[in-house]
Parts: structure tokens; C-alpha cells; sequence
């Protein structure tokens, strides 16, 4: 069966906010490969190129989380990383108050 749009990115999305509370840097990587190459495969359809992937929230959720899991937590910008996660809580709820 395959998925729409809308379900891939909701599933991408629940992954992202699931990778936020994972302590072990390698899943969080493994998954961020999976979600990645779905999100750049999403852009290519849609003729978005590969920035519309890089600056999704999805992504951007993922990059922090790898970011202080790698002792690199000084360098994030709390602001854009609040923004991400919203947007990203939004994609999840899309369809749920139908």
C-alpha cells in the first residue's frame, strides 16, 4: 500500500520528535538517513532541489538532536530549533482534528 504525501511526512515528522528523546547517537544518525533520503525523494517530485530538504523543519529537528548528542550544543540557535519543533508537532496533528 503506499503511503500519500501527507502520511510519509506525518511518519517523518514522528520520527524527528522521537529522535529528540534518544540518547544513542548512531540511531538517531541511522534514522536521520532514512527520513533524509525520503525528504530529498519528496523535493525531487515536487521540483524543490535539494535546499527545500537540507532547510526542512524535519531535518532541522534531526541536525540538533545529532548536534547534542555530539557535544555541539553551543552552536545551535535555541530560536530556529523551537521553530522547527513546531512545525514539526504541527505536521503530526495535520489530519487529527478531522
Amino acid at each position: 500500500m503506499r503511503q500519500t504525501m501527507r502520511q510519509t511526512m506525518k511518519e517523518m515528522a514522528w520520527h524527528a520528535l522521537n529522535a529528540r528523546g534518544t540518547t544513542y547517537l548512531p540511531a538517531v544518525i541511522n534514522q536521520f538517513n532514512i527520513v533524509s533520503a525520503e525528504l530529498h525523494g519528496l523535493g525531487e517530485q515536487m521540483n524543490m532541489g535539494t535546499g527545500w530538504a537540507k532547510e526542512h523543519p524535519i531535518s532541522k529537528v534531526f541536525a540538533e538532536r545529532i548536534a547534542m548528542l555530539a557535544g555541539l550544543g553551543s552552536h545551535i540557535d535555541l530560536d530556529d530549533v523551537r521553530a522547527a519543533v513546531n512545525a514539526v508537532m504541527a505536521i503530526t496533528e495535520q489530519g487529527d482534528k478531522k
